[in-house]
């Protein structure tokens, strides 16, 4: 991770009241593309286990949405939320 991302990290985790690592799921996230949970896993170096936990967490924080993989039953990819969309450009471009 590059110094820059660890300062948008950083911004964001201080700004949305969430940890580091949450905050580097929803940058990840920020394109608006969907990512499946096995790469965001491979990412972050996470078990499964250690993913869902962490996505459910997001989920609560309603900050990502969980949506399945047609060609792959039971798998899902996540997107970020559209109000987590809108509190992360904030964030992003507050002074």
């Amino acid at each position: 991770m590059t110094g820059l991302d660890a300062r948008a990290r950083t911004r964001v985790s201080r700004l949305l009241c969430i940890d580091e690592l949450d905050a580097a799921v929803v940058l990840r996230l920020a394109d608006g593309g969907a990512v499946s949970l096995g790469t965001l896993a491979a990412e972050l170096d996470l078990s499964e286990g250690g993913a869902r936990a962490l996505v459910r967490a997001l989920e609560g924080e309603a900050l990502v949405c969980c949506e399945p993989v047609p060609a792959r039953p039971g798998a899902i990819a996540l997107r970020l939320a559209p109000g987590a969309a809108v509190e992360l450009a904030c964030a992003l471009h507050s002074g």
